[in-house]
């Protein structure tokens, strides 16, 4: 799976959903591994051999995989497949450029995840969880009782600096 999306536009929490979906779906009781492909050699990574065992029958996410050229990203891929592994191989990219297929595997096509700022929902959701959190983290029972959220108005001054931001 090649998951392509802008810095903090969620392709990570995609790449979960995926591997819980596989988890479920596939009956796969695998880890979820993440390998940070422009920090590391793909060549001859005892790392990374130890990242794919890791990753048997679960997931392996490549993290900033468009950060390889494309003989990096052949040579990953062939690796992985020569591996025998049986895992979910996802592949994050913060740019659209081309992902190089290893030769016998046919890649599905990109899922594209738009940046927050287009996705107002999202923003309202992740504001209420983090909110949450913080009231929870507070360990203040009166502090808690009394926080029910932000006020329209507060929701209304936020989302016209997101527009603001964006323009």
């Amino acid at each position: 799976i090649e998951i392509v999306g802008a810095t903090g536009s969620g392709k990570h929490a995609v790449a979960l959903a995926a591997h819980l979906a596989g988890k479920n779906l596939l009956d796969k009781d695998g880890a979820m591994v993440t390998y940070h492909c422009d920090t590391a050699s793909t060549d001859r990574s005892t790392a990374l051999d130890d990242m794919i065992e890791d990753a048997r029958h679960g997931t392996l996410v490549l993290e900033r995989f468009g950060a390889l050229n494309e003989h990096g990203q052949r040579a990953l891929l062939r690796r992985i497949e020569n591996s025998q592994t049986g895992a979910l191989v996802v592949s994050l990219k913060d740019a659209a450029a081309p992902v190089a297929h290893s030769g016998s595997t046919e890649l599905p096509a990109p899922i594209r995840i738009k940046p927050l700022h287009e996705r107002e929902d999202d923003i309202w959701a992740l504001v209420d969880h983090f909110f949450a959190a913080c009231v929870r983290d507070a360990a203040d029972a009166a502090f808690e009782a009394r926080c029910r959220g932000f006020s329209r108005q507060a929701k209304g001054d936020i989302a016209q600096e997101i527009g603001r931001a964006h323009v």
